[in-house]
């Protein structure tokens, strides 16, 4: 399996590398004129990125980094927030507090720290990023200077992930790599990670595996979780006449996704079935067994 996530590995280090980035935030940055700032836009276009960028080029060593989807409530805010304000800068300079996802915070505690970000303005600096801009309070939104992620071009996407295929010598076709975009788009990370999810497969990828169904293998682990018969469900996979190559991505991805204990486990399971489809003379079998190990997998640590 490989290890490194394709979402870090390529992710922008530089302004010029972040799709569809407000070119008033670079300009604000290096002109060292920042203000506190909000970003909201969808999923997947670049407020974390930017955010870490930002960090990085401002202080590195002298900010507070929270996922506010975490840790959500006024507590974080009067413990860790405040707490990290108070304290003297090691540089001498700015700090930061970058709080991903900062939409999840309660009403009370947007109000807290829109009193940090006030009282503190001269000696930190808050980045604060959020899906939904109308769950962040006024009084909030007007002590920020406030940017808007636009969605990116699909062309932009679309030239990023043949970067990404060809670095890590994926063989996809172009069209599937459009399908891809179309199919996940604006979230440039989600496309990433299916990008990586299909390179488990070691074959050319083309159009059709990108449409695969994904409610077949939601179907499928359904029946493993709620422990029905393995001959039943052997019997269901031969009905429906799988593709069992393109079925492996799926997989990987819903093990990810809802992270079952044993998971480790699990997707090294799947690993191995994907090396043994290439080699096995009948795959329905070492796909049946396969699913039979993971249920045992799943069974052991239920």
């Amino acid at each position: 399996m490989k290890n490194n996530l394709w979402v870090e590995k390529y992710r922008p280090r530089e302004f010029k590398d972040v799709i569809g980035i407000p070119e008033e935030i670079v300009n604000a940055v290096n002109n060292n004129n920042m203000m506190h700032l909000l970003l909201t836009g969808t999923a997947g276009t670049g407020k974390t990125t930017t955010s870490k960028i930002i960090v990085n080029l401002i202080a590195p060593n002298d900010t507070l980094m929270l996922n506010a989807s975490n840790d959500r409530g006024i507590d974080i805010i009067r413990e860790k927030v405040k707490t990290f304000v108070m304290t003297n800068s090691s540089s001498g300079g700015k700090k930061i507090v970058f709080l991903d996802e900062a939409d999840y915070l309660t009403k009370d505690a947007q109000a807290s720290l829109r009193n940090l970000m006030e009282e503190y303005s001269d000696t930190c600096k808050f980045i604060l990023t959020g899906n939904y801009a109308n769950k962040f309070i006024d009084a909030l939104k007007s002590r920020c200077s406030w940017f808007k992620f636009k969605l990116p071009e699909k062309e932009s996407i679309v030239d990023r992930l043949t970067e990404i295929s060809v670095n890590e010598k994926v063989n996809i076709t172009k069209e599937a790599l459009i399908e891809i975009v179309n199919k996940h788009y604006p979230d440039i990370r989600k496309c990433i990670n299916v990008l990586q999810e299909l390179s488990f497969l070691n074959k050319q990828i083309t159009e059709d595996m990108i449409l695969i169904d994904t409610s077949q293998v939601e179907d499928l682990f359904k029946k493993i979780i709620n422990k029905v018969k393995w001959t039943e469900i052997r019997k269901w996979i031969l009905e429906n006449n799988f593709d069992y190559p393109a079925m492996i991505p799926k997989m990987v991805q819903w093990v990810i996704d809802n992270k079952p204990k044993g998971q480790i486990q699990i997707l090294m399971l799947i690993m191995d079935l994907n090396r043994h489809l290439n080699i096995v003379a009948n795959p329905e079998v070492e796909f049946s067994l396969s699913i039979l190990r993971i249920q045992q997998e799943i069974k052991k640590n239920a």
